[in-house]
């Protein structure tokens, strides 16, 4: 179900594959609400969810090559229509409320053929999802947005990546000024070959900082990489790594302050062993905090952040410790450390794992993923803390 296009989205940070139910102990509970899937029997995922209240959240996917919407009015999830670029596959990978009548969804639409893949930007407006015109770089072979953030009604910023000639990623983001969507400009690490933006959040219209990874050969390992928007410009501002690492990335982002961020994500060992990885903006400079992997594990990601203080977030992503078996993950910030909380997978999966959270309050929290039933289908997956 996953398209090519995510390119490093999927492909390389949240491969899926999994086994039944998670029962570690330790802070906060996780528990599954019911969410639909489409009755047409064909595979869904949800891989983007924004929630602006406890009875107001979107997330968005896609099913069956088209894109899925799914809306929580405080008692349960049901599927909104969604529009589709005539004679495309498409999908949303993100989304990004600010009322219950102001959302921005944001992914790709290919065609079935060649020529390019194009951005997608969707706006919800308390009635309906309409297609709002968004640019592509001209030439590209790729132009996909995997994220969005919006701290008003006009005021938003999109990421993700294009492709272009032997360069298979460059940083992409666009700018919403209430009018229209641009291209902002985006640094790359010098000599890179293939730059990725996953995650962005904004804490105001000149506070954001976007998250994902930068390589310097097309097939070599990658490291984190964040950029900084002040107002004015986008920069880099290189993140430390694990003294241990040899390839990191830093998927999600979350900002409750101008000088307290959060960010996610995984790094390798000498080892191989993919390991959960934090990270703490404090207004300066990136510092690792440590988190915790679950006992066993030989491969533990972080894919999302959401933080209500800067004493209270949750993560999640997924973890195995079997060759091919992945299971959910979720991890809560005290203020002090990451601790594991308790998730759930459905009974019977044969796969499940958590893309994307966010958070109203404390341990008010929804995460949305999908999991593989018997049969290998994908299906919706929404897990609820309290």
């Amino acid at each position: 179900m996953e398209s090519r296009n995510r390119h490093g989205l999927y492909r390389r940070l949240l491969t899926i594959t999994v086994v039944s139910s998670l029962a570690f102990l330790l802070s906060g509970c996780w528990t599954i609400v019911a969410s639909p899937s489409p009755p047409d029997g064909s595979g869904s995922s949800l891989l983007g969810v924004s929630c602006n209240s406890a009875t107001n959240c979107f997330a968005v996917g896609n099913s069956d090559r088209t894109t899925l919407v799914e809306h929580w009015d405080g008692a349960a999830w049901s599927i909104v229509p969604s529009p589709n670029p005539n004679g495309v596959e498409s999908t949303l990978y993100g989304v990004s409320c600010t009322s219950n009548t102001d959302c921005v969804a944001v992914g790709l639409s290919k065609p079935y053929a060649p020529p390019a893949e194009s951005t997608l930007i969707e706006r919800w407006d308390g009635t309906s999802w309409t297609i709002v015109p968004s640019p592509d770089v001209t030439g590209a072979s790729q132009n996909v947005l995997s994220s969005v953030s919006c701290t008003s009604g006009t005021s938003c910023f999109a990421v993700g990546f294009y492709a272009s000639g032997s360069k298979i990623g460059i940083s992409l983001i666009e700018r919403w000024n209430g009018t229209t969507w641009a291209i902002s400009a985006s640094p790359n690490p010098a000599g890179s070959t293939d730059t990725l933006l996953e995650g962005v959040s904004c804490f105001s219209a000149t506070s954001c900082f976007a998250t994902g990874y930068a390589a310097k050969t097309n097939t070599g390992p990658g490291f984190a990489l964040t950029e900084h928007w002040d107002g004015k410009s986008w920069a880099i501002a290189t993140p430390p790594r694990p003294a241990d690492a040899i390839a990191s990335h830093l998927q999600g982002v979350s900002c409750v302050t101008a000088t307290a961020c959060f960010a996610v994500g995984s790094y390798a060992d000498g080892s191989g062993i993919q390991h959960a990885l934090a990270e703490t903006w404090d207004g300066t400079t990136w510092t690792v905090t440590p988190s915790a992997d679950p006992p066993g594990s030989v491969e533990a990601v972080l894919g999302s952040v959401s933080c209500v203080s800067v004493t209270s977030c949750s993560a999640v992503g997924r973890y195995t410790d079997s060759p091919s078996s992945y299971k959910t993950l979720a991890q809560r910030w005290d203020g002090t450390q990451w601790t594991i909380t308790s998730t759930v997978n459905p009974q019977g999966a044969t796969s499940s794992l958590l893309y994307s959270v966010s958070c109203t309050s404390a341990k008010g929290c929804f995460a949305i993923g999908r999991y593989d039933d018997s049969d290998r289908r994908p299906l919706t997956l929404t897990e609820r803390e309290s």
